[in-house]
């Protein structure tokens, strides 16, 4: 088991290796940085990975729901309870 505790970034190709392989393993995940940069995510991940999350880089992003729709930025940062710093 692995206890995230201080970052996380991923690519598009990091992604779908990250939901299969490694976030099962997971005991924790409390990590308070988070870089998304090039990449494809529904928001349903998104928001299982910013429970924690102070910090977030987004870069080149596009995030739908689960229907299809792309989610607005204001609903982004509604997902993200503890947000202090946005880039």
């Amino acid at each position: 088991m692995l206890w995230l505790t201080t970052g996380l970034s991923l690519s598009e190709n990091d992604l779908p290796i990250f939901n299969s392989l490694i976030r099962p393993i997971f005991y924790r995940c409390e990590f308070y940085k988070l870089n998304l940069y090039e990449c494809s995510i529904k928001y349903g991940e998104f928001k299982s990975l910013v429970l924690t999350v102070k910090e977030i880089y987004l870069a080149e992003i596009k995030m739908k729901y689960e229907d299809g729709n792309i989610v607005m930025l204001e609903n982004i940062l509604e997902a993200i309870p503890n947000i202090e710093d946005f880039y």
